[in-house]
């Protein structure tokens, strides 16, 4: 009798044991074959993760392309661990807290509107007793000239403009 309860509970626990052996993958996880294993698979035919991660956070592809590159390069993020480096730096991105993601991107739209060959543009704002001369890229609106301008006069701009 007991060899009977001892086989039945066996049954039970291996079909248990197949449950808790299921291995859940994200949805833009790819199951390992030899091909992606021996790095020969392309990957054109599913984005990886970091780029729809980027997209989904309102990236364009090329931004999403150059702050992976720069991760890359750079930073010394190696292959296969980008997402969760890009998903560090987005931080608490569901309430709108960035930890760094939002000022690298913005770095690589430099970039990127300099090898495009997009013209500075320079402009004065006029206040009460001063006057600021601010810089920024053919595109930028005020809030980015504010938020990510290089020069002096962002700044004081930007707090010409808080004051207000």
């Amino acid at each position: 009798m007991n060899a009977r309860r001892s086989a039945g509970s066996l049954r039970r626990l291996s079909a248990a044991s197949a449950v808790v052996t299921t291995v859940l993958r994200p949805a833009c996880a790819r199951p390992l074959s030899t091909n992606v294993a021996s790095g020969s698979g392309s990957g054109a035919e599913q984005p990886s993760c970091p780029r729809v991660f980027l997209r989904e956070r309102g990236y364009t592809d090329n931004v999403a392309e150059g702050v992976l590159k720069e991760l890359a390069a750079n930073w010394g993020v190696a292959a296969g661990s980008e997402l969760p480096m890009v998903k560090a730096l987005a931080g608490a991105w569901e309430v709108g807290a960035d930890a760094g993601l939002d000022a690298l991107a913005k770095a690589v739209e430099r970039e990127l509107a300099r090898t495009e060959g997009k013209r500075m543009v320079s402009f004065v704002v006029q206040a009460a007793n001063q006057s600021v001369d601010c810089q920024g890229f053919e595109g930028m609106s005020l809030k980015d000239v504010i938020d990510h301008g290089e020069d002096r006069g962002s700044q004081t701009l930007g707090q010409l403009l808080e004051c207000v």
